[in-house]
């Protein structure tokens, strides 16, 4: 994600955050990740902890300097079903563009018996 910044970002000094969910989350890892490499080159990126997709997604509308975060694919797939009648998660929806999709993760669904 921080290498699709523009250059002349890299050379200013700004704060970049990227927002993941809680720091046991596979997406908060995958952040160090990103913030690490970032730092290789000269950026300064923080992983900012949130309590799920739906908030990374207005976070990145609504938090001053948070610039990048992650959300699975049904979430971007329910802001797009419900945004039309929600004036709310249309505002969210209308912030947001796909940087890159890094990875599919399984669903597994349990049920009793």
């Amino acid at each position: 994600m921080a290498t699709l910044l523009p250059a002349a970002l890299a050379a200013q000094e700004v704060e970049v955050n990227i927002v993941a969910a809680g720091p046991a989350e596979t997406d908060t890892a995958i952040g160090r990740d990103i913030m690490a490499v970032a730092g290789t080159c000269g950026l300064t990126l923080d992983v900012q902890p949130s309590a799920g997709a739906l908030e990374n997604a207005a976070a990145i509308r609504d938090r001053r300097r948070t610039q990048l975060g992650f959300l699975q694919g049904d979430v971007l797939e329910y802001l797009q079903t419900f945004a039309p009648e929600d004036p709310a998660l249309r505002r969210i929806a209308d912030g947001l563009r796909v940087v890159f999709p890094l990875y599919v993760s399984e669903i597994h669904l349990l049920a009793r018996r």
